[in-house]
């Protein structure tokens, strides 16, 4: 024998031994089952849990569904539709013994959206842990988004589409030329953690910008989420994909181009424009009203039928609001959370409505008709809901642009004051409400 062979031999002896047993090691940690910990109050979820038992008494009581209307915010059919959509994207593999049902999943969302309870109180009324609602309610919101997003936040394409809108404003709220009304507002959240003041805005609070156009019957066509609150100052419109387009480039938007008003004066050429109140730039197809409170009648006539108009996205907003309580308080999610949660509430929002826009209106549940202004007298009960509940922390944006514009804007403006106090353009209660507790200028006492 060789010298220093014997040695060698018992050293490949022992890696072989060593890397038997690291693999017997190695085959007992995969057949070890994965232990995790459940809670006894999330052991009885079929029990106790309200999926199992409140949901479905509610299903079978003989109300018609009207206690789980409430509940949930849409009829027993609406929700069973909605259930059909979203549940092929929500199969999961059955990991444990009683797993969470896509139909669980979409009625635990639909629930945190709609009361507004912290997340931990959803959980222990379905039985689940706080992780899990936490983990499902991200995950089934965006599939509603997903899923919906393209049948009913449908942004206009073709110029057929915004006429639809424009005629919609015209029939309903006397404002032609109108492709919408816009707004913004800010999404109250808990301060992110390590964000420093990017979230921080000019009313102490931390919060996202929701930015905002909707059609003449309350439903959201274009929204921007996610714009941090402290930006609220400048640039927030006109950074969105919109707002770019519509101030640099509206032909990329295919607008309907220019005309005349039938009675009007035929070489002046009426714009289709978008209309927002005092904190938004004048722009050729963006109309804000005349500044100042001392202004001559005419003006004032223009900035009453511009806020007429625009009442529809504070409606818009409002109704969002009184249906859906997540935006009632300072939502504890992250940034891109809280994004997935508006995004699901606004497709939800103009899903209901929309299910609803054919039936009569006392018959409508998710908005009927005196759940929103009628005039400027008779408030909605939309605005009663909201300050029953301490109010809403959902707050308007301030100043999102330049108040400088050009001449061309502010003869556009001009033209539609002039018909609006002409005899075509006038509406009959228009000088009642303008003059309404105010004193008239002598030259106005004259032509009167």
């Amino acid at each position: 024998m060789a010298p220093g062979f014997a040695p060698h031999r018992n050293a490949i002896i022992a890696n072989n031994v060593l890397l038997l047993l690291i693999l017997v090691v190695l085959r007992r940690r995969r057949r070890r089952r994965i232990r995790t910990y459940q809670h006894e109050v999330n052991k009885n979820r079929v029990q106790q849990g309200d999926f199992y038992n409140l949901l479905q008494e509610l299903r079978n009581s003989g109300d018609g569904g009207e206690r789980f209307r409430q509940v949930m915010r849409m009829t027993i059919d609406q929700f069973d539709w909605l259930l059909a959509r979203v549940e092929p994207h929500l199969q999961h593999k059955n990991t444990h013994a009683c797993p969470i049902s896509p139909a669980e999943r979409l009625a635990m969302t639909i629930r945190y959206l709609a009361s507004g309870n912290e997340q931990a109180s959803v959980a222990l009324a379905f039985r689940v842990g706080a992780a899990t609602v936490n983990m499902v309610v991200e995950e089934t919101c965006n599939v509603i988004w997903e899923v919906l997003q393209a049948h009913f936040v449908k942004f206009p394409s073709s110029v057929e589409d915004w006429l639809e809108i424009a005629h919609g404003f015209e029939d309903k709220w006397q404002f032609p030329h109108c492709l919408g009304a816009l707004d913004g507002k800010h999404v109250t959240m808990q301060a992110p953690p390590n964000a420093g003041s990017n979230y921080f805005n000019y009313k102490k609070t931390h919060s996202i910008v929701l930015m905002a156009l909707c059609d003449a019957n309350y439903c959201f066509t274009f929204v921007d989420i996610g714009c941090p609150g402290r930006n609220s100052d400048g640039g927030v419109f006109s950074n969105t994909s919109f707002g770019s387009k519509l101030v640099d480039n509206p032909s990329e938007l295919n607008l309907p181009p220019a005309s005349s008003l039938p009675g009007w004066k035929e070489e002046v050429g009426f714009p289709y424009v978008v209309i927002a109140d005092e904190a938004f730039p004048l722009k050729q197809n963006l109309m804000r009203p005349f500044p100042g409170v001392n202004i001559p009648e005419e003006k004032l006539i223009y900035n009453y039928r511009l806020s007429r108009a625009r009442r529809i996205i504070e409606n818009a907003f409002g109704i969002l609001v009184a249906r859906w309580r997540i935006f009632k308080g300072s939502t504890i999610a992250r940034p891109e959370r809280l994004i997935s949660y508006v995004k699901a509430a606004i497709v939800l929002h103009n899903f209901l409505l929309k299910a609803e826009e054919d039936m009569p209106p006392e018959e409508r549940v998710y908005c009927p008709a005196q759940f929103m202004d009628r005039n400027e007298e008779e408030n909605g009960q939309w605005r009663r809901i909201v300050q029953h509940e301490g109010g809403s922390l959902i707050e308007s944006v301030a100043r999102v642009g330049s108040n400088n514009f050009s001449n061309a804007a502010g003869k556009i403006r001009e033209h539609f004051m002039e018909y609006f106090n002409s005899d075509v353009g006038e509406v009959a209660w228009q000088l009642a409400k303008v003059r309404r507790g105010r004193v008239q200028r002598p030259n106005e006492q004259n032509n009167s």
